[in-house]
């Protein structure tokens, strides 16, 4: 028999609370476990409808479920909404707005969260909550330069040992602060996406002109420290 919401905010609680036990890990992945189906229907049902393949992500790892409730990011387990997931990339801002209304007509209720007008640490995007089957699932839109900037975060994360996506600061070095600063540059540069305001700009002119600025940009990391220092320091 599935939980039920009061039993799954209580797990909750108890993994917030301590280590996790054996039988409250059975019980987060059985929780897991049971927005499959909810999954299954909303990948096919975008497929079907609007022809397009997402990348899906049908299960968010323990690991990071625990985390985000320790971190407090949501209120409880049963409010959670990126427990499963998917995610379409696409090629400008102005589609990334029309792919948004898509996902409004095909699923009732949908409930969009612009992350564009609300960053977390530099991160922007759209993310879609779904319901169905009892079960919330996000839909991320991605626009190319909003998914590379993303990689990027992880790649740092990977390789620093650094929580970059979730605001943790490098020691002794402003990363944080120019990751930051990258992601708002992007966001100056996707704004041009209006297509009164490029009018003359073929799609292949403005993808080389959005990734010319995002190389740009990250070819300036390795001198961060440098810049930021004052001559004479």
């Amino acid at each position: 028999m599935p939980l039920s919401a009061r039993e799954v905010n209580r797990l909750g609680e108890r993994i917030k609370a301590g280590p996790l036990t054996e039988d409250d890990r059975r019980l987060l992945l059985e929780f897991r476990a049971s927005f499959l189906p909810a999954y299954q229907e909303v990948i096919a049902k975008i497929r079907d409808a609007l022809e397009v393949d997402p990348t899906g992500r049908p299960e968010k790892t323990p690991e990071s479920i625990i985390a985000k409730l320790r971190r407090g990011d949501v209120k409880n387990l049963a409010s959670m909404q990126d427990i499963a997931g998917c995610r379409i990339v696409v090629d400008s801002r102005y589609l990334q707005d029309q792919w948004v209304e898509a996902f409004r007509g095909l699923f009732e209720k949908a409930k969009p969260i612009d992350r564009r007008q609300d960053p977390s640490h530099g991160y922007r995007a759209v993310h879609v909550i779904v319901r169905t089957r009892g079960r919330q699932i996000e839909v991320q839109v991605r626009t190319s330069l909003q998914d590379r900037w993303a990689n990027v975060v992880e790649r740092f994360t990977e390789t620093m040992g650094v929580d970059f996506k979730h605001g943790e600061q490098a020691p002794d070095d402003p990363w944080l602060k120019w990751l930051e600063l990258g992601a708002e540059c992007i966001d100056r540069v996707e704004r041009m996406d209006n297509p009164e305001l490029v009018q003359g700009l073929d799609n292949h002119e403005l993808d080389r002109y959005r990734r010319g600025q995002f190389s740009a940009l990250m070819l300036l990391v390795p001198y961060i420290r440098e810049l930021s220092q004052v001559p004479g320091e």
